[in-house]
């Protein structure tokens, strides 16, 4: 069997059992480190406000998202391949990390339709574009 890595973003770590690894694997951003050692992230998020930027970071660096409802909150309607909205269950995840682990193909095409969909809706030429007709609004 294939060794994949996934990296837990946006979770917190007990200061008491961490160490190193786990430190690591459950970082509140995704460093390069983290980024360079995951195949997966998972992003799951119980509450918050706003775009997640350490989903949009991991979709940008062509890895695919396994994330909660809430982790994906803010972001554009995304291609059903960009990413996978699963419940805060641990089983759950499990279950489709499982899927994933298996199947490096589709990991592949997640990631790069994850990358495409950030590049597209979420970089500096698209915030331009909004921010440009914003202002040709203000000044009518």
């Amino acid at each position: 069997m294939t060794s994949v890595a996934a990296a837990f973003v946006g979770c917190k770590v007990n200061q008491a059992d961490s160490d190193e690894a786990l430190a690591r694997l459950c970082a509140s951003g995704l460093s390069p480190a983290a980024r360079d050692d995951a195949d997966i992230v998972v992003v799951p998020l119980e509450h918050g406000g706003g775009t997640k930027n350490k989903t949009l970071e991991a979709m940008a660096w062509a890895r695919p998202v396994v994330g909660t409802p809430q982790a994906f909150t803010g972001l554009a309607a995304a291609p059903d391949n960009a990413f996978v909205v699963c419940a805060l269950d641990a089983a759950a995840m499990a279950a489709t990390l499982e899927e994933l682990a298996h199947d490096p193909r589709r990991r592949a095409e997640m990631g790069a339709a994850a990358r495409r969909h950030v590049l597209d809706y979420h970089g500096q030429e698209r915030v331009n574009e909004l921010m440009h007709g914003i202002y040709e609004q203000i000044e009518r």
